[in-house]
C-alpha cells in the first residue's frame, strides 16, 4: 500500500468541497499545504529518478537509494498527517459511513504512516 494516491485525491477534494461558503483550494493555508505537498513529491520523484539513471550507467547507488527511499518514506508520512489536517474530524470517519471523505483512504493512511519508515520492498514472484 502506497499513500502517494492521496496526493490527487486531497486536491480534488479541496477544488469541490466548501467550508464556511467558499471552497478549501481558496484558503491560502490549504493551498499553501497543497502546494508544499506538490513540490515535495516532484522531489521524491527526481530522487528516485536519480537511483535509476546511476544503476543505468552502472553505477552502484548506495547512498542516493537510501535517500531516497528515507525522503519518500517521510514524504508519505507528511501526505497523510496533512490530509487528516486538511480532512478535520471527516477524515477519521471508516470507509463505511456514508459521510467519509476520499473512499476511506486518509484514515488508513493515516494510521499506517509509520510503518512505512520501516518497511522493504519485497519483489513479486
Amino acid at each position: 500500500m502506497s499513500n502517494y494516491v492521496l496526493l490527487p485525491m486531497i486536491v480534488d477534494y479541496a477544488q469541490k468541497t466548501k467550508r464556511g461558503g467558499k471552497l478549501l483550494i481558496e484558503d491560502p493555508e490549504i493551498a499553501a499545504k497543497l502546494a508544499q505537498l506538490k513540490i515535495e513529491y516532484e522531489v521524491g520523484r527526481m530522487l528516485v529518478y536519480r537511483v535509476h539513471w546511476l544503476y543505468d550507467k552502472g553505477v552502484v547507488p548506495n547512498y542516493e537509494a537510501a535517500l531516497s527511499k528515507c525522503y519518500s518514506c517521510e514524504y508519505e508520512q507528511r501526505l497523510a498527517n496533512t490530509t487528516m489536517q486538511i480532512l478535520g474530524l471527516h477524515g477519521i470517519l471508516k470507509s463505511a459511513s456514508k459521510h467519509v471523505p476520499l473512499k476511506g483512504n486518509a484514515l488508513s493512511a493515516y494510521m499506517y504512516a509509520p510503518a512505512f519508515t520501516l518497511q522493504a520492498a519485497v519483489p513479486r514472484r
